[in-house]
């Protein structure tokens, strides 16, 4: 009041509402349990080690009838990662994935980030003008492709590295499967250096690069492991797009739990497809859009047990016909902050969910318009 009648000219919004101590007071508040029990700052590919020394005879990946133990999947991500090494690969470079869904996709994936570069996912249903631009805004020192795929992606003035192209195949079976360290890779990898770079939607204009650093892999990891109940044992279906954060979100929660990233072969599965994968998979967690969830059929899933929705405001109605017997989970955030800073605990009811509270290793603040508290 004092401060208005001082200043008539001053506008509203610009009054401050709050004594310095209590402004001290709410930014030291946010979340100081989830803050202090943060995990020390690892890499993903440090996440993906421990994991296959800790199980090593359990399955990691599941695609149709094929099967690769964390002890099989660890080595071929390795041997290929050296390969990558070889052709310069290393933190702060960029190497491009456009491998179809399949087991050789996953090893790529996990074979770029053992190497210390940056993972750029292009997904191969996008229009080639839109991964033309990817390609040629990010620069990737390589495209990691198979002969099927090399003649649609339009780089032909990039280096490749073909899968099964013989010479490739058989000169990374030569090379070794096991752990890649600093002491191999170009540079030392930090938590710092870009671990992945996802394009947004450009639904504002261009699509721009989102370059996601290693550091808050581990707290993402942890969350999962705390609040979905995933582990051993579980089943988590890959279902977004690679080039999707959400698509990273469902690699970590698999393998730095110890549980079966199950993948199905085509690219975009809805509604009774998605049904029979769910079924017939055995799926035990997986992410989805309200939309998506909500071409589902009604039927019996009696092995899904998490169900994490986000992406989009979720109908009330979805959540009371899908939270029954299952562990049913809203989660918020946005690209730049290593796929969600938010979630809910169980949901139930007709109401909209809300997003939730802050992750571990998270504040969460409500600002006014001018980014006040």
């Amino acid at each position: 009041l004092e401060t208005a009648l001082t200043d008539l000219d001053l506008p509203a919004d610009d009054i401050d509402l709050l004594t310095t101590a209590e402004r001290t007071a709410l930014l030291r508040q946010g979340n100081p349990a989830a803050v202090h029990s943060s995990p020390a700052a690892t890499t993903l590919p440090a996440l993906l080690s421990a994991q296959a020394t800790h199980t090593p005879h359990a399955p990691a990946v599941e695609c149709g009838e094929e099967c690769l133990t964390y002890a099989e999947a660890d080595a071929r991500a390795n041997r290929l990662a050296r390969y990558l090494i070889g052709r310069g690969a290393g933190p702060e470079a960029v190497v491009a994935v456009a491998v179809p869904r399949s087991l050789d996709m996953v090893i790529a994936v996990l074979a770029v980030l053992k190497s210390g570069a940056t993972y750029l996912p292009i997904d191969l249903a996008y229009p080639p003008s839109r991964i033309g631009f990817m390609l040629r805004d990010a620069r990737p020192l390589a495209v990691v492709t198979t002969g099927r795929t090399l003649g649609d992606l339009g780089c032909d003035e990039m280096s490749t590295v073909v899968l099964d192209a013989p010479d490739t195949a058989d000169a990374i079976a030569t090379l070794s499967g096991s752990d890649v360290t600093d002491a191999d890779r170009v540079h030392p990898l930090h938590p710092l250096h870009p671990a992945y770079l996802i394009y947004t939607s450009g639904s504002t204009g261009t699509p721009k690069g989102v370059a996601v650093p290693h550091a808050g892999i581990a707290s993402l990891a942890l969350t999962q492991a705390e609040r979905f109940d995933v582990g051993e044992g579980s089943r988590v279906l890959q279902l977004a797009s690679p080039g999707f954060d959400v698509s990273m979100m469902e690699l970590v929660m698999a393998f730095a739990t110890g549980a079966t990233l199950i993948v199905p072969p085509a690219r975009m599965v809805v509604g009774e497809d998605l049904a029979v994968v769910l079924r017939d998979g055995r799926i035990s967690h997986a992410v989805m859009s309200p939309t998506v969830l909500g071409s589902i059929p009604d039927g019996a899933f009696p092995d899904l047990r998490t169900l994490i929705i986000g992406i989009e405001a979720c109908p009330g109605e979805l959540v009371q016909r899908w939270s029954v017997g299952r562990r049913m989970v809203n989660a918020y955030g946005p690209t730049e902050a290593t796929v969600y800073v938010t979630a809910t605990g169980q949901l139930s009811g007709p109401d909209v969910p809300p997003i939730g509270g802050p992750i571990v290793g998270t504040r969460v603040y409500v600002v006014d318009g001018g980014l006040g508290l």
